[in-house]
């Protein structure tokens, strides 16, 4: 959560031409991370030899889509995409991890994680960064 958090505070407190980059960097991690969150669907389909869900597979790449579509908003639009897929990865995360056994932290972890990460990204949603962006 620290490069979120450090980006969120640029883009309101940098002066003006490095608070611009500090969102656009905020939009761009986020848009990773969003990546990174579908990808460990594969990781799991992998470990789950012989049982193969077509369903994790498919929504494997929906939020990298979601990421590249944000990305081409404007930037405060951009970041309250991101944040609410990152809120509702994690929603179909813990439905379709729920019948695993995964380790008893992950999913609360991927909930604080997610939450931060979007509360970040709405924060610089309405930084005057992104705000003078569309000025």
């Amino acid at each position: 959560l620290l490069p979120f958090a450090a980006l969120a505070v640029g883009a309101w407190w940098l002066p003006p031409p490095r608070a611009m980059l500090a969102h656009t960097l905020l939009l761009h991690y986020g848009a990773v991370i969003l990546t990174f969150v579908g990808a460990v669907h594969w990781g799991v389909q992998l470990a789950l030899t012989g049982r193969l869900s077509v369903a994790a597979m498919v929504w494997s790449v929906v939020p990298s889509l979601v990421a590249v579509a944000a990305l081409q908003a404007q930037p405060d639009l951009a970041a309250m995409a991101l944040a609410l897929a990152l809120l509702i990865s994690w929603a179909v995360d813990a439905v379709l991890y729920a019948p695993f056994d995964f380790k008893h932290w992950f999913l609360p972890l991927r909930g604080v994680l997610s939450f931060g990460a979007a509360c970040a990204l709405i924060a610089g949603a309405f930084a005057p960064s992104a705000l003078g962006a569309l000025r």
